[in-house]
């Protein structure tokens, strides 16, 4: 006959067991990730301080929903809340002339993490109303971390008709130019690391 010690240590060396066996199911069912939860990202370039130069990311804010993501990169634009991803372009051509020129924000180019507009996707904006006025580049070197290996397909908005994007950093190796859109990046899916932004 088991002493009651002894059925109560069973008990606790079982109740152990089956905690562990059931720790990968608890860590999986736990709170999703940031990514997953706001998958829309907008950030916001510096411009270069030397015409030679590459912009800086200087801020990026994610939302849960492409509305509010769109709305934070083009400010005042009446973007409306069912937006879809190929409804963008016709949205942002709306005037928002709610906002005084000085604060006018624009932008300039959409990646996503699937072709066809697919996955999270990735908003980059600048201050002012005509960024590729004038002839003017707009190019970062190297994306960060998280983006230089899902990218496969863009758009280029805002007067910016051309959106380049590069296998290698400073705007090297094979390129893809998306005139303005490419719905799959070809050679280049989930490989850029360099883009620029021209006329």
């Amino acid at each position: 006959m088991v002493s009651r010690t002894a059925r109560r240590g069973i008990a606790l060396i079982a109740a152990a067991v089956l905690s562990l066996s059931l720790a990968p199911a608890a860590v999986a069912s736990g709170p999703v990730a940031p990514a997953a939860a706001k998958p829309h990202c907008a950030s916001r370039l510096d411009a270069p301080t030397k015409k030679s130069d590459t912009a800086r990311i200087a801020r990026t804010r994610c939302f849960a929903k492409l509305a509010p993501a769109l709305r934070f990169a083009a400010k005042g634009a009446p973007i409306p809340d069912d937006v879809t991803p190929d409804q963008i372009t016709d949205a942002l051509l709306v005037p928002n002339g709610k906002v005084a020129a000085g604060d006018r924000t624009t932008i300039i180019g959409i990646h996503w993490e699937d072709a066809d507009r697919g996955g999270r996707d990735r908003i980059y904006f600048v201050k002012g109303s005509s960024p590729c006025g004038s002839g003017r580049t707009w190019q970062i070197g190297k994306l960060d971390a998280g983006w230089d290996t899902i990218v496969s397909s863009a758009e280029a908005f805002g007067g910016c008709g051309t959106f380049t994007q590069f296998q290698k950093a400073k705007q090297a190796g094979t390129s893809r130019v998306c005139k303005p859109y490419c719905a799959s990046l070809g050679p280049l899916n989930d490989r850029v690391i360099s883009v620029r932004w021209s006329v």
